[in-house]
């Protein structure tokens, strides 16, 4: 019988990351530029890959390990991460809206996720002046590398 689990899950074993918090998203893309543009000072960044997987048993190995778990919803799914926390009953479980809340701008669209926010956040800024240079992000993330050389992304100016 198959059983699902975080994505991220694996990096609670990496022999140099010692988290506390682990921070908890819908979807793989938004915990992977969650991780990116906020980095992991706050914690790791996990994914549950679906509103029907944030259960319980899903984060059973974060709650075993009295881990603080921080769930972030999207925009349009923030009362039903409430019921599906209090459903939880884990005491050590937090939900951080303020992304999908009070950044989120009509523009982002009424599903947005963090991600989203964030991705937009960064655009206004690099307009604004405040440009994120790749090559301070490659520094600070050096992984970043090999993901955009699998994905063959090519940077536009």
């Amino acid at each position: 019988k198959m059983k699902v689990c975080l994505f991220g899950l694996h990096l609670l074993n990496a022999q140099d990351v010692h988290p506390t918090t682990v921070n908890i998203v819908e979807s793989e893309k938004t915990a992977i530029i969650c991780a990116t543009a906020l980095g992991s000072r706050n914690g790791l960044w996990m994914a549950t890959g679906g509103m029907q997987f944030l259960k319980r048993d899903t984060l059973q190995p974060l709650i075993d390990r009295e881990m603080d778990i921080v769930l972030y919803p999207d925009h349009d799914g923030t009362e039903r991460w409430r019921e599906k926390a209090r459903s939880i009953g884990y005491d050590r479980l937090q939900i951080n809206d303020q992304y999908v809340n009070a950044y989120w701008r009509e523009e982002d669209g009424l599903k947005a996720d963090p991600a989203d926010v964030i991705l937009r956040l960064i655009d206004e800024g690099n307009r604004n002046g405040a440009t994120y240079r790749l090559g301070e992000l490659l520094k600070a993330h050096p992984t970043l590398q090999g993901f955009i050389d699998k994905l063959d992304l090519h940077v536009i100016r």
